[in-house]
């Protein structure tokens, strides 16, 4: 990733910084996951989806990009349809 990125919300979800590796990403996500999956944490499911976005987002090159360059803006114009299997929005 080169420079800061806009929006730092998704990489504050999955309690990584902006420079994470893409194992240090995974990595956090599973433990997160596990914590907040809503067959062991019912109450918790809009977590579990933040999670999971979040994962979605910054685990493909291309998306964590257009994230990084735009924030979630740039998501829910660029990569609408991912946004919209979590969020509806």
């Amino acid at each position: 990733m080169s420079g800061r990125p806009v929006d730092t919300q998704l990489y504050d979800i999955l309690k990584v910084s902006p420079n994470a590796s893409t194992e240090e990403i995974k990595k956090s996500y599973k433990h997160l996951a596990k914590e907040y999956h809503p067959d062991k944490n019912p109450a918790h499911g809009d977590k579990f989806k933040e999670i999971s976005f979040a994962y979605e987002v910054l685990s493909n090159p291309e998306r964590r990009s257009l994230y990084d360059a735009s924030g979630l803006e740039g998501i829910k114009q660029g990569g609408g349809k991912i946004y919209l299997k979590y969020f509806g929005m």
